[in-house]
Formats: structure tokens, sequence, C-alpha cells
């Protein structure tokens, strides 16, 4: 279970553009949950997002996995429970590495880094065995420099890179928002699999309302750095996206 308890954030502090950011902000997410955070722009979703990830620290509150305190944690040292998947496809993997070197790296996340970056052939096998499932034709592609990839294809893979090691929760900051329909459709596709197949706990921020009532148990909607909707499952489940609409409106 991830705990937030009473996490406040401030920018600009002291001076006359001073944003909360987070103010006394209170969440619990069980296990295995699947969660989808609305809002509108400057709601907090992505200031929350970063508090849980390591790249923000909060001014005061607490964050917990399983019981223990995160709160100090950097990035790095979080990387044992939370994986993340950006916005920007570029973003999250080395685009001179091959495919190939990019899995090592990402299975060697949570481990004490070294100066190579060995890829036998059983762990090239294992990785061909992974990308196959995307059914894209890379996995015959793994020598392929990852910067060479479309956006859509490299989103596929930093998600299946996302559980190469043993993290337990998956945050997803828009992933499809620089994806065109298609692309957007086949990723949210497959990290709902993997999701399931991996029985993460996972956030979603979108601002796609279709998403966001075609997946996950739990709808969030946050405002001011607050939380003014928490929907579950039974309810999410009679949802339509022109239900959502009218939240904002």
């Amino acid at each position: 279970m991830i705990r937030i308890t009473s996490l406040n954030l401030r920018f600009k502090r002291g001076s006359s553009e001073e944003i909360q950011a987070l103010s006394d902000f209170h969440l619990d997410i069980a296990s295995k949950e699947f969660l989808i955070l609305l809002g509108e722009n400057g709601s907090g979703k992505s200031s929350l997002l970063n508090c849980l990830a390591g790249s923000l620290f909060p001014d005061s509150g607490s964050i917990e996995i399983d019981g223990q305190n995160i709160t100090k944690y950097t990035d790095y040292q979080r990387s044992k429970w939370i994986a993340r998947i950006f916005q920007n496809p570029l973003s999250g993997t080395a685009a001179e590495l091959s495919i190939l070197e990019n899995f090592r790296l990402a299975s060697q996340r949570t481990q004490k880094k070294l100066f190579g970056i060995g890829t036998n052939s059983s762990f090239k096998k294992q990785v061909q065995e992974k990308v196959a499932r995307l059914q894209m034709g890379l996995e015959n592609k793994l020598d392929m420099p990852i910067g060479n990839l479309s956006g859509g294809q490299r989103q596929a893979l930093t998600l299946l890179m996302a559980v190469m090691d043993e993290s337990k929760i998956l945050l997803l900051d828009e992933p499809t928002a620089a994806l065109d329909p298609k692309s957007s459709a086949l990723l949210m596709q497959l990290a709902d699999k993997i999701i399931h197949d991996y029985d993460l706990t996972a956030v979603l921020v979108t601002h796609q309302l279709k998403e966001a009532c075609a997946y996950g148990n739990r709808i969030i909607q946050m405002k001011e750095g607050k939380i003014i909707r928490d929907i579950g499952q039974a309810e999410k489940e009679k949802l339509k996206p022109e239900d959502l609409f009218h939240w904002f409106h």
C-alpha cells in the first residue's frame, strides 16, 4: 500500500508568486490498484507524481510504501519499488544505445551500477521473448539504436523495460500525450495488460477522458492541490467520457 499523509508542497516560497501545489494532501492507494488521476493544468497532478517518484521533496508530510517511510528517499533509492513512464517518448531511454543495451540498463536499475553493459545470449533471448509480445517485429532488431524508433515504439519498449526488475509500482505521466490515436490505443492496451499480468500498483495521469473511463478501477479528480472527487470501481463502471467532461465545465 502507498500511504500519503498531510503532504504540502509550495513553489516560489516567500514570493508574491508563491504557488501551493499540494495542500494537506491525503491519499491511500491499495496494492494492485490502478488509479486514474484527473485534473486541470495546475491542479497538482504532476506535483503529486513527482513527489511519489522522488523528483520533488514535499515541504511537509510523509509518503510510505508498505509501512516504510520513503519521504526523503531519492528517486534512485525509490527505484526498488517504483518505475516511471514519462510523457515524452525521448525520456527514460538512452537514444544512442541499442534496444538490447537499453533493456540491460533497465534490468540493472535497482542494482549497483557497473562500468560495462553485459548482454549475453541468455539475456538477449529473454529480451527477444518480451519484445515479441509487441508484435512490432522489433525482436529481430535489438541491435538498432533505440533513438531510431518512433515515439509509439519507444513508449511500448519503455513499458516492457519498466518490468525488467522487481518494481511493483508503475507511474504513468500522460504516456500517450505525444502519440497519434492508433499508437495511443495500442500503448494503453499494452499498459493495462502489463499492469494486470505483473500485479502492479499503477497511477495514470491523463487528460484523455476516454482513457480514464476505459482503464483503471478508481478515479481521483484534483483541484488546487486537493482531492475533490474520489470514485471507486462500482461507480466508475457507470461513467462515460461525457460525464467526466461535465466535471470540468
